[in-house]
């Protein structure tokens, strides 16, 4: 069989070893791997001395903004820059306009996704006024759902927790997995609403707005709420130490609960709101270098199951802006960069 490509040279990497090897490609699929000398014919050679070769990674957390806001980002221009980044599969989020609650929004997210150049997967929102079209949105074919526990970009409504034990007890019986932005949504509103009245809007009053307990409480809740329904739960961009112990208690007891932290959180620290300002505004926040420190540590002995981008474009107007509170959070994840 003549293959479409031989790549030869390369160290090939897997999760658990790494090892030189000769690979075949044929209609996009591998069709070998081995010596160099046991590979077929192929229409082209590609010499890889010297260099890696890893799987395509996937990237379980962005948001392509696609429909609503499509002067940030398309379905077709972030899954693109996904893919020149070796991002071969994606999970996309539902605070889109509409928000991926219905049956409706999702058909059009999938009408809009017919251009995406890389595998992909999409999340139903999770909120107090579409419980009754959890099980319809499973049928249309969400591959997981997304709970807003605290308040983000979209300003969904973060349901309360009534709402969100009524959800879980529905994404159970089918066995899907809840993803929870798990920053608890009253203390934020008081602790932001108290800085402006104060006078604050430099970037590091983002900061002082969302301090750890706001995650700690919601993650330690929605792990009860888990425990008490048997859902299958995934806690969201970890940003700080301090929600590893309720992480680690709640794997303990049993619950089915994963995790994920993200490059900004394991590679910045509190110096990026002077180096950065406003463009540094992300939910939940950056944190200071001590909680870097204890994140890579999860990382490490597996509290925290994976790294996700929270890939979340806006535009430079929208994010460069002298009163923090006006500038759009998030920030683009899976891109590459030049060089």
């Amino acid at each position: 069989m003549l293959a479409d490509l031989v790549i030869h040279g390369a160290t090939l990497v897997t999760d658990s070893t790494t090892f030189a090897a000769s690979v075949a490609i044929k209609d996009g699929a591998i069709l070998a791997i081995g010596a160099a000398d046991a590979m077929p014919e192929a229409a082209e050679v590609l010499d890889a001395t010297g260099k890696y070769l890893l799987p395509g990674a996937i990237d379980a957390h962005v948001h392509f903004r696609d429909p609503g806001y499509t002067h940030k980002e398309t379905w077709e221009t972030g899954t693109a820059s996904a893919a020149m980044g070796g991002v071969t599969t994606v999970f996309e989020m539902p605070n889109t306009n509409p928000p991926t609650g219905t049956v409706e929004a999702l058909n059009l997210k999938l009408k809009q996704a017919e251009t995406a150049y890389v595998d992909f997967g999409i999340y139903g929102l999770l909120g107090e006024s579409n419980i009754d079209e959890l099980e319809a949105l499973i049928e249309g074919g969400v591959a997981a759902f997304k709970c807003f526990m605290g308040n983000t970009f979209g300003n969904l409504p973060s349901p309360p927790s009534g709402a969100i034990l009524e959800g879980f007890e529905i994404v159970a019986k089918h066995g899907y997995r809840v993803a929870l932005h798990a920053e608890n949504a009253s203390i934020m509103a008081r602790r932001q609403k108290k800085l402006m009245a104060a006078g604050r809007c430099d970037p590091l009053a983002h900061l002082d707005a969302r301090p750890p307990v706001v995650a700690v409480e919601a993650v330690a809740r929605a792990a009860i709420l888990a425990e008490w329904t048997g859902a299958r739960i995934h806690i969201l961009h970890v940003s700080s130490g301090d929600e590893l112990r309720p992480l680690r208690e709640a794997k303990l007891r049993g619950v089915d609960i994963t995790a994920e932290t993200c490059p900004h959180y394991l590679l910045l620290d509190e110096h990026a709101y002077t180096d950065k300002k406003s463009l540094i505004r992300v939910n939940p926040p950056v944190r200071e270098k001590v909680h870097q420190d204890q994140l890579w540590a999860g990382v490490a002995d597996g509290t925290i199951d994976m790294i996700a981008t929270d890939h979340a474009p806006h535009s430079h107007d929208e994010k460069h802006r002298d009163d923090i509170w006006t500038a759009d959070c998030g920030f683009t994840g899976c891109r590459p960069r030049c060089r």
